[in-house]
């Protein structure tokens, strides 16, 4: 899985640069949900699942349908930026709150609605009890390239929010909601900065 982050953000203030530079430069964090583990010893999720077959994920990414907090260290001007994002879909409500940063626009950010009960049917996943436990992406749900962002569709010119996600822009106004906002520099605003 691809993973987005924004560029600098031309209104943003900046914080004091980091000195050193970081051998990992993005990162991402998700919470999963509904886990077991089989009779073989398989461990997985319905929601969240990074593919390992194992409690831990070593490296691997989180799969469609999970609400995603993405870290980029030692990023432009060699500031670290943070975010969360609702591009590949929204399985939990989802907060960062940074601790003793010194930036200007040092604040927190993410999604703490559940829209797992407001989903619409077309995106919504089920459990096998056929509650909402996820609610897919446009992206996801539909497989096409102007809601993927890709093809003719891949510039924040041409790649526009879809309904879908202009729903979860409303219900979580500071995450990122499909995949050309977190490439539009004019659109992004709710980027953080973190300085150390």
């Amino acid at each position: 899985m691809r993973q987005r982050f924004p560029p600098p953000v031309s209104n943003s203030k900046r914080g004091r640069p980091r000195p050193s530079r970081h051998l990992l430069h993005g990162v991402a964090a998700w919470g999963r949900t509904f886990c077991s583990e089989d009779s073989t010893g398989k461990f997985s999720c319905l929601t969240g699942d990074c593919g390992s077959g194992k409690l831990e994920c070593s490296g691997g990414g989180a799969a469609p349908q999970a609400t995603l907090a993405e870290f980029k260290l030692d990023g432009y001007g060699g500031m670290d930026y943070f975010d969360v994002s609702l591009v590949h879909g929204y399985n939990l409500p989802l907060l960062v709150v940074p601790q003793g940063g010194s930036g200007q626009n040092c604040s927190r950010t993410g999604c703490v609605v559940d829209l797992n009960g407001s989903c619409p049917s077309e995106l919504k996943v089920t459990s096998s009890a056929g509650d909402g436990v996820a609610c897919k992406s446009s992206c996801e749900a539909f497989r096409q390239p102007q809601y993927c962002c890709t093809g003719a569709y891949y510039t924040p010119d041409t790649c526009k929010p879809s309904s879908y996600s202009e729903m979860f822009k409303s219900a979580c106004p500071h995450a990122y909601s499909y995949a050309a906002e977190a490439s539009s520099s004019k659109d992004i605003h709710d980027s953080q900065q973190l300085s150390a």
